[in-house]
């Protein structure tokens, strides 16, 4: 279906979903078939962004939800990036629908609660969020992702990361070899869950059963309200093609007054497999790629800080 039939289909509705593809056709199958179970489905729309599969899985997934008219299937031809590809969706989604909550959410995610949407206007009615984060568990380790950090990363700490990044990246060849030693020596599934405890130390104490403001929140699901909607003509900005987008959110929501939350009571699956034995040269290709992005990612958030203070320095003249 191309976009120029679906504008002829232009409805308001209350909700909008925005599920990014890349190639798993079954994945994101399952993640578009729970949200139409939820409770209130009748009410959102759904828009699946394909960005640039190659394998003609987004045909596939139009062909498959071409009679189910608030799911649309938006085609793009080339990948660049998270931000840019939600950013698209978003702007059909504004343009074809009007809803009050944009919902972004990878496609390993699945809705488990049947009244999900009802929750989302219930916490919404409460405390008037801009954006709120599910709790998000990790299904293969039980993990609750959310929220990431207390606050997002200041200027020191983003430089000292670049500083980390790019070394590594200099010495990818030999973090290779240590990373299939130390899986070899300790076992891979312990060296996962090894790092994983490391991960929940630097993130914080964070109870997932309480309620936090003002944290930044993790990028797999996240809901925006009109409150952040009505200000911006993209979610994410500046974009970036993947990391760095919780921080540059949690950012610019709290230098704008806009309440940025986690809440337990609305809930999502995180499918995200947990890692797999890697051939040498597959494991150094997923290195480079991770460090290069973190890197690309990091520099537009330190540039967008950089730029924020120069502001502010500006404004105290």
């Amino acid at each position: 279906m191309s976009i120029v039939e679906t504008k002829r289909r232009q409805q308001s509705v209350k909700y909008a979903f925005i599920i990014l593809h890349y190639k798993a056709f079954d994945i994101t199958a399952a993640c578009v078939d729970s949200i139409l179970r939820l409770k209130g489905s009748n009410q959102a729309a759904v828009i699946v962004v394909d960005n640039a599969s190659g394998n003609s899985s987004g045909e596939a997934l139009q062909e498959k939800y071409r009679n189910v008219n608030n799911v649309k299937v938006l085609l793009r031809s080339a990948n660049d990036g998270y931000s840019r590809a939600n950013n698209e969706g978003y702007a059909l989604a504004r343009e074809l629908f009007d809803p009050d909550f944009v919902i972004v959410a990878n496609n390993d995610v699945e809705f488990p609660q049947s009244d999900f949407l009802d929750r989302v206007e219930k916490i919404y009615k409460e405390y008037e969020f801009a954006v709120l984060g599910p709790d998000t568990l990790k299904t293969a380790t039980g993990e609750h992702q959310n929220p990431v950090r207390r606050e997002p990363m200041s200027l020191e700490r983003i430089e000292a990361e670049l500083a980390r990044d790019s070394k590594k990246l200099e010495q990818l060849t030999l973090l290779c070899l240590a990373k299939q030693v130390k899986n070899f020596l300790v076992g891979e599934r312990l060296n996962e869950k090894i790092k994983q405890y490391v991960h929940r130390k630097s993130r914080g104490d964070f109870d997932p059963m309480r309620v936090y403001e003002n944290v930044c929140i993790f990028g797999a699901c996240q809901i925006f309200s009109r409150r952040y909607t009505s200000l911006r003509e993209k979610l994410y900005c500046p974009e970036t093609f993947f990391y760095y987008e919780e921080d540059i959110l949690a950012r610019f929501c709290l230098d704008h007054g806009l309440k940025v939350m986690y809440h337990p009571d609305v809930q999502v699956y995180h499918l995200e497999s947990a890692s797999t034995a890697m051939a040498h040269s597959k494991l150094k290709q997923n290195m480079k790629f991770k460090l290069e992005n973190k890197v690309a990612g990091g520099s537009v958030y330190r540039d967008y800080l950089k730029f924020l203070e120069q502001r502010k320095s500006i404004n105290r003249e």
